[in-house]
């Protein structure tokens, strides 16, 4: 019994070993089938997408999210390299040119994914996907009336220059069209697929539905935005976890299907390691200060959040977080890096600099006398140069880098409102923050101040060109920007356009303005606003790199904008051929006698246009003095006046409006943020308040037309001189702005325990 149970025991210590053994292997093996997908192969592979989404169905009325699910799929692959063709809602013909253009072009490329969310049908082992002009009355009619899955198949087998095919089909709802067919047609899901060197996953497994989703997307598209920008995840196991992921959100109602025959992994996105540029040797150009700055090898993008002080460093592909580091400051206001190593960050509220080692780790600190309003550093990245103020005295000093000691410092006479740097590195431009209107220009070579130009205006944003021809400053007088010659400093031009932050692209043609939900784009060589993007939230910094792709930082979502410069290409060249047309127009109106009427109307309808945008401006140059009145009545100096946008009038809509209220220094949901707009009817002007903060209706007031009259001794043909109101209107727009107001304090107040 003894000799027995020793050789028990020897015999489960040897299967033990056993055990241990085929696990490791086991193990070992686990890891080297994990993804084996490296930075370099991943971007180095060229990828097209082409994807539908269709919602608004002509017969059977409409889906809930396809039209999300295509968009919000677009975004994600462009984030991870992809060059994405999206449509929605396209009837047969134009899904079947579509597809056909598409196909022409995977020639050239090396991985290729279809994508499409909306209706489909299995019949007979076909799969058929819907356009929303589909109406077929049987099976008969689905090849004229549908879009053959298979054709999506043959498409990619055709191109053998596909490394990777990948067909994604959300298209498993349950059917109405075939309910009404007298044959056995099958109502739900699709038929299995399979393609040489492909990957297709289905939203449900043959028999199965695929659910429309009770949020902005289907459950099976929700689950693949969820894991498909995660880095290190081969194909298979994002769809893998995607496919439990939807299985759990359905308890089991709806299965995910995927066939995979690819040869080797496929990762849509890899872990960048950070590697900071090389030394660039001459002048560089120097962003502006914001809280989004591009790495001088554009690989990488630093975004500073001013609501955590948190630093990150963010693939500039696919927009994911590399590696963090919180900077110690409450509420960074810009970022400032002369070699990519190091940051430097500034918080406007803070008499600190916080130096933050990306590389090593390491958090330092600068004391300064003053707060800091811009920063900026030299060109052999010796020296940062910092403004700011104490009081109603500004400075600039100069910091070694090294020591990280103030080597200078430079008083100003007046509050500095911006600061920027020549692109050649030699001087500093400072504007003042106030009504001292001054500008002061700081030689770097001798640090002195060797130029100061009075009556310039107060500004907190001014940008000098690239070829350091023109400086562009904000005139907040005037809520415009001039365009000066940066020698002689003679005015070059005016764009009626207000702006928080100026900054050039890398080429020096284009300058792009920030403001209150908006990014505009504006030529250098005509100095125009091409056009706009609208964003959901404010800006705070955009960047471009050279090859056309720009970045815009919205902090409040922690989310990057990405745009293409590229796009415009046309859209500018037909405004540079517009405005050659308009040249030769007004050359021909004043040669032309036969034109005198059409000049007259031309005239009358600029006058009108221009009186509309100078009765704005009479009206905001009554509101804000009320608006600033309030602030001090509240003895409170945690609040504060800002400006958003400045008067703007879309003319052809007869409509005007400016953006103005009362924020808090300390944190910004205790904030009245204004919305004051002006519609010019025949017989009076509806002012509407709107506040973007609450859930509430608008408030209106009627103001009639004719007690707004021309002021005969102006000579401006859109400023508030022009226009003379009415006291007793004037008395009742100040009436109903201060009882706006005040009631929106009380309401805060209430909410949250006396903020005011």
């Amino acid at each position: 019994m003894h000799r027995f149970s020793k050789e028990l025991r020897m015999n489960n210590k040897s299967f033990g070993y056993a055990i241990y053994f085929i696990v490791t292997i086991i193990l070992f093996n686990l890891k080297r089938t994990s993804a084996q997908c490296n930075e370099q192969d991943i971007s180095n592979l060229k990828k097209i997408a082409i994807v539908f989404g269709e919602k608004n169905y002509k017969y059977y009325g409409d889906l809930k999210n396809p039209e999300n699910d295509a968009n919000d799929i677009s975004d994600s692959l462009r984030k991870v390299g992809f060059n994405v063709f999206t449509y929605l809602n396209k009837d047969l013909k134009t899904m079947t040119e579509e597809v056909d253009a598409w196909n022409a072009k995977l020639k050239d490329y090396d991985v290729a994914l279809f994508y499409f969310s909306g209706h489909g049908a299995e019949v007979n082992g076909s799969n058929y996907l819907f356009p929303v002009d589909a109406n077929p009355k049987g099976p008969s009619q689905l090849s004229t009336t549908t879009f053959s899955a298979n054709q999506i198949l043959a498409t990619v087998e055709d191109n053998i220059n596909l490394k990777y095919s990948i067909i994604i089909l959300d298209a498993c709802r349950n059917n109405p069209f075939t309910k009404s067919w007298n044959r056995d047609i099958s109502e739900k899901g699709l038929a299995t697929m399979s393609a040489k060197g492909a990957f297709i996953a289905f939203a449900a497994s043959p028999g199965y539905t695929a659910s429309d989703g009770e949020h902005r997307n289907g459950t099976y598209t929700e689950a693949i935005l969820k894991y498909i920008t995660v880095p290190n995840l081969n194909i298979d196991e994002i769809f893998t976890k995607v496919n439990a992921y939807v299985k759990r959100t359905s308890v089991g109602d709806q299965a995910p299907f995927k066939s995979s025959s690819l040869g080797s992994d496929y990762c849509f996105s890899v872990t960048r390691k950070y590697k900071p540029a090389n030394k660039v040797t001459g002048p560089r150009y120097q962003q502006p200060n914001s809280c989004l700055l591009l790495s001088r090898n554009e690989q990488f993008l630093f975004t500073a959040d001013p609501e955590t002080g948190v630093i990150a460093i963010r693939d500039a592909f696919t927009l994911s977080i590399i590696s963090s580091m919180n900077s110690g400051l409450k509420h960074p206001a810009f970022i400032v890096t002369n070699d990519d190593n190091i940051i430097y960050a500034a918080d406007s509220l803070d008499y600190y600099i916080k130096t933050v080692d990306l590389v090593n780790k390491k958090l330092d600190s600068i004391k300064m006398i003053f707060l800091p309003t811009a920063m900026y550093d030299s060109q052999d990245g010796k020296r940062i140069y910092i403004s700011g103020n104490n009081g109603k005295n500004g400075f600039v000093s100069v910091v070694d880098v090294t020591s990280k000691l103030i080597h200078k410092t430079i008083p100003i006479d007046f509050e500095v409102g911006g600061m920027t740097i020549s692109p050649d590195g030699k001087r500093l431009y400072l504007v003042s923050k106030t009504n001292t209107k001054s500008l002061i220009i700081i030689d770097l070579k001798s640090e002195r101040i060797v130029n100061e130009i009075k009556n310039f205006g107060f500004s907190g944003s001014i940008a000098v060109s690239r070829d350091n021809q023109r400086l562009y400053f904000y005139n907040i007088n005037n809520q415009v920007i001039d365009v000066l010659n940066s020698s002689n400093f003679v005015l070059i031009k005016t764009i009626p356009i207000s702006a928080s932050n100026l900054s050039f692209t890398n080429d020096g043609k284009n300058i792009f303005t920030l403001n209150e939900k908006k990014l505009s784009k504006i030529t250098y060589d005509i100095n125009e606003v091409l056009y706009d993007y609208i964003l959901e939230t404010p800006p705070n910094g955009v960047v471009t790199t050279s090859d056309g792709h720009g970045f815009a930082w919205l902090p409040k979502e922690k989310y990057l904008y990405e745009f293409q410069m590229t796009d415009s290409t046309k859209s500018q060249a037909a405004a540079n051929s517009l405005e050659l047309k308009f040249q030769k127009f007004r050359k021909a109106l004043k040669n032309d006698k036969s034109m005198d009427a059409q000049r007259i109307i031309m005239l009358k309808q600029k006058d009108s246009c221009d009186r509309k945008l100078a009765v704005t401006n009479a009206l905001h140059k009554i509101i804000v003095p009320i608006i600033q009145k309030i602030i001090v009545d509240l003895e409170n100096s945690n609040f504060e006046f800002f400006e958003f946008s400045a008067p703007y009038s879309n003319c052809p809509m007869n409509l005007s409006d400016f953006h103005n209220g009362i924020r808090s220094k300390i944190d910004p949901k205790y904030s009245i943020s204004s919305d004051f707009r002006f519609q010019f009817l025949n017989e009076e002007i509806v002012m509407t308040i709107f506040d973007e903060g609450v859930d509430k209706a608008p408030i209106r007031l009627s103001l009639p037309t004719n007690a707004f009259v021309d002021n005969v001794t102006s000579t401006s043909s859109h400023d508030a001189t022009r226009i003379k109101i009415q006291d007793s209107i004037e008395n009742k727009v100040k009436k109903f702005v201060k009882e706006y107001f005040y009631a929106r304090i009380d309401e805060l107040n209430h909410e949250h325990k006396r903020q005011f």
